[in-house]
């Protein structure tokens, strides 16, 4: 709590520790945080706070439904903007696979290629020459996690009770929403298994591909899959190929709610990839362009 209490004071939000814990002390804000927006210190904040904090804001970039448009952009830049954990990959895939883990693999890139709130990628390649990517949650996640969620339920309450936005959008019940969300991911079996049941459905459909998933390299803390490079969705130009790729994506949003009752969302505009000679990413890719013919899709191994 006195992280979270001196985080709030250091960007101007005194008021709602004063209502939080009246008799915590606090401290003038940082110099020039007075002339920033209240929309980007909230940003600030969240980024100092921590990856379950930045987590919640990257969910919330998606809910420009009930927040406005200026605090959307500002939580929209938390999608890129995660620290980098120090973390011995090896020693964790020795103690998830056993010591001849390297049996498998040619070689383990140490810096990681992307970092997350819950875990960081790693580049690898396999002993037969293919291309993978290893996701590995980052040390300690889970207590830090819950940990966090019980100051955010807190605050959450204070918020609800002392402000009339907090009501609005329902804050609590969507901290209670996001602790379900979070909570699951903290199993990356749950991630593999997802993958599988999504190419099981998808295979045979012309415009999805679903990367490979390497069994015998997951665990609860480990997922490993298919690298397949790509862009960022939201670089993409506007015109009719990008309309057709939006059609198409609905479409397999549709198909997987009414035709298989399973549903893997895209969670933020960042993790929605395109490769120029195949296709959208999260856990599927979508064919693009449209002019592109369709490969075979596989999806574990």
């Amino acid at each position: 709590m006195r992280v979270l209490v001196a985080v709030l004071t250091k960007y101007g939000f005194q008021e709602i520790v004063s209502k939080w814990t009246p008799t915590a002390r606090t401290s003038e804000p940082v110099a020039g945080v007075a002339v920033a927006s209240v929309y980007t210190r909230i940003r600030q904040a969240l980024e100092e706070l921590g990856p379950t904090f930045v987590k919640l804001g990257q969910v919330l970039s998606n809910r420009d439904d009930i927040l406005p448009k200026e605090l959307v952009l500002e939580l929209q830049r938390l999608q890129d903007r995660v620290a980098e954990d120090r973390m011995d990959v090896h020693a964790v895939l020795a103690d998830q696979f056993g010591a001849d883990y390297m049996s498998g693999f040619e070689s383990i890139d140490t810096e990681p290629l992307a970092t997350a709130s819950i875990a960081q990628v790693y580049r690898a390649t396999l002993t037969d020459g293919r291309a993978v990517v290893l996701k590995i949650q980052r040390p300690n996640i889970r207590s830090v996690i819950e940990a966090d969620i019980l100051l955010m339920k807190d605050l959450a309450a204070v918020l609800t009770r002392s402000f009339d936005f907090a009501s609005r959008i329902s804050l609590v019940q969507a901290v209670n929403t996001f602790e379900r969300s979070i909570l699951i991911e903290l199993s990356l079996l749950n991630e593999r298994d997802n993958l599988v049941r999504f190419a099981r459905y998808f295979s045979a459909h012309p415009h999805v591909y679903t990367p490979w998933v390497f069994e015998t390299y997951c665990s609860d803390e480990v997922l490993c899959m298919e690298f397949i490079d790509g862009v960022k969705i939201t670089d993409l130009p506007l015109g009719p190929s990008t309309n057709e790729l939006v059609d198409r994506l609905l479409q397999v949003y549709l198909s997987q709610i009414l035709e298989h009752g399973f549903f893997m969302p895209i969670r933020t505009q960042a993790t929605s990839l395109l490769d120029p000679m195949a296709g959208w990413f999260l856990s599927t890719w979508v064919r693009w362009p449209p002019s592109m013919p369709p490969t075979a899709s596989n999806w574990r191994t």
